[in-house]
C-alpha cells in the first residue's frame, strides 16, 4: 500500500505537467490567431484617416445642407455676403472658418415673407378615366388559322463547326512564337480581362454619382449656392502654375470659375481604356492609336477604327487586338492589377483592413431601414434628419456601446 503512494504522485503530477503544457499551447496557438486579425500599425492608421475623413465629411454635408437653407432665406445683400465669406475659405478643409461664415449670416434678419413660400395654391384633383379593354372576340375572326406544329422521326445532320479565318490563324500563330507554350495563353483571355476592367470602372463610376461622393470634391461654397461643378477659389497663390492655368483657360475660352484638371502637351499612346477627363481642358493632349473606339475630341488614329477601315470581321478585329495585348504583355498586367484589387476589397472580397469599415456600413444601412415615413422626406428634402429614442438606444445596443457605459458606470 505504501509502494503505491508515489506511483500516485507521479502520475499526478504528470498530469498537472500535461495541463500547464496543453494551456501553453492553446495559449500559442490564440496568439497566433489573434496577432492574425489584429491590424498592424500601417492598418491602424489608414484606417483611422479614412474614419475621419468620414467624419469630416458628414460635419461637412450636414454644414452644407444648413447653409443652403440659410442662404435662401437671406436677402441678395446677405447671400452675396454669405457666399464672399465661403469663397475666402483658405482650404477646403478648414470648416471652423465656414462656421464663422455661416453664423454671422445666420445672424442676419431673414428676409420678409420668406415663410410664405412654403405654401402654394391647392391644386383640383382630376379623376383619371381608364379606358377598359375590348374583348379579343371581337377583333379576332374565329376561322383564323391555327398553327401546325411539324413533327419528323430524325433530326436533320448538325452543322459542321465554322472554320478559323486566316487572320485569326495568323494572330493565334504570333501569340503561340512570342508567349511560348509554357505561358497560361488561351484564345478570349483578353475580352475577359477587359470585359472586367470595364465592369470596375462602371462600379467605380457608378459610386461618383451618389450624392454623398459630391460632398468629396464639391467646397461648402459650391454646396451652398448648388453648383453641380467644382469651382476655383477667388483668392489663389499667384505663381507660374496659376498663371498658366490661367492662360490655359483663357484660350480654351473657359467660363470664369468653373473648375477642372487640365492636361497640357500631356499625349496618351495606345490607351486600353477611355480617358476619365472627358471634354475638360486638353490643349496638345491627344490620345493616339488607342485600343478603343471614342467619338470625343482628341482622338488620333484608334486602332479599332483602322482595323475597321481595311474591311475587317468584327471577330479578326478582337483577334488582332487580343494578339497586340498578349504580345505586349498588356493583359498580364491588367490582370495583375485586378488581383491586386481583390486583395484590398474593391471587389467584394472580405479583408481585415476593411473589417471595421464593412460593420460602421452595416451600422448606418440597418439604421437608415428603421427611418418612418417623416424621416425619409425629411432625409430626401433637407439632405439629414435626426434619430428618435429608441433608434438612437437600438444603435448603441447593437454594437455594444450602452454594456461598455453600464460597466464602466
Amino acid at each position: 500500500m505504501f509502494a503505491r503512494i508515489p506511483l500516485y504522485g507521479a502520475v499526478l503530477v504528470a498530469l498537472l505537467c500535461f495541463t500547464e503544457i496543453a494551456h501553453a499551447a492553446l495559449a500559442t496557438s490564440a496568439k497566433k490567431k489573434l496577432d492574425k486579425v489584429r491590424l498592424s500599425k500601417q492598418s491602424y492608421d489608414a484606417v483611422h484617416k479614412l474614419h475621419m475623413a468620414w467624419y469630416h465629411t458628414s460635419i461637412k454635408a450636414l454644414m452644407g445642407q444648413l447653409g443652403k437653407e440659410l442662404y435662401w432665406k437671406l436677402d441678395k445683400e446677405g447671400q452675396e455676403e454669405l457666399a464672399k465669406c465661403l469663397d475666402k475659405v483658405p482650404h477646403e478643409g478648414d470648416l471652423s472658418f465656414s462656421a464663422r461664415c455661416l453664423m454671422k449670416a445666420k445672424s442676419r434678419k431673414p428676409r420678409k415673407g420668406w415663410r410664405l413660400d412654403k405654401y402654394k395654391p391647392k391644386r383640383k384633383m382630376k379623376i383619371q378615366v381608364r379606358r377598359l379593354k375590348r374583348s379579343p372576340y371581337r377583333l379576332v375572326e374565329e376561322d383564323y388559322p391555327k398553327i401546325k406544329v411539324k413533327q419528323q422521326d430524325r433530326l436533320y445532320s448538325l452543322l459542321q463547326p465554322a472554320q478559323a479565318s486566316p487572320i485569326k490563324r495568323v494572330s493565334n500563330l504570333i501569340t503561340r512564337i512570342t508567349r511560348g507554350n509554357d505561358s497560361d495563353y488561351a484564345p478570349g483571355k483578353w475580352s475577359k480581362s477587359y470585359k472586367l476592367l470595364q465592369d470596375l470602372k462602371k462600379d467605380m463610376d457608378k459610386k461618383k454619382t451618389h450624392p454623398g461622393a459630391k460632398v468629396y470634391e464639391l467646397r461648402l461654397y459650391d454646396i451652398v449656392l448648388g453648383n453641380d461643378e467644382p469651382s476655383k477659389p477667388t483668392k489663389r497663390p499667384d505663381n507660374l502654375l496659376t498663371r498658366a492655368t490661367d492662360l490655359a483657360d483663357t484660350l480654351a475660352k473657359k467660363k470664369k470659375g468653373s473648375h477642372s484638371n487640365m492636361r497640357l502637351l500631356s499625349p496618351r499612346f495606345a490607351p486600353i481604356m477611355p480617358d476619365k477627363m472627358r471634354g475638360g481642358n486638353k490643349p496638345l493632349s491627344p490620345s493616339i492609336l488607342s485600343f478603343y473606339s471614342d467619338d470625343s475630341d482628341g482622338e488620333i488614329a484608334p486602332i479599332p477604327k483602322i482595323l475597321q477601315a481595311t474591311g475587317m470581321e468584327d471577330s479578326d478585329r478582337d483577334a488582332v487586338i487580343e494578339m497586340m495585348m498578349e504580345v505586349s504583355g498588356a493583359r498580364d498586367t491588367v490582370d495583375t492589377a485586378l488581383d491586386i484589387l481583390k486583395k484590398m476589397n474593391f471587389l467584394g472580397m472580405e479583408g481585415e483592413l476593411f473589417e471595421v469599415t464593412n460593420r460602421l456600413t452595416s451600422a448606418f444601412k440597418g439604421l437608415q431601414s428603421t427611418f418612418d415615413k417623416k424621416q425619409n422626406k425629411e432625409l430626401d428634402r433637407r439632405g439629414f434628419t435626426f434619430m428618435d429614442k429608441d433608434q438612437i438606444h437600438k444603435l448603441y445596443n447593437d454594437h455594444g456601446a450602452l454594456s461598455n457605459a453600464s460597466r464602466q458606470s
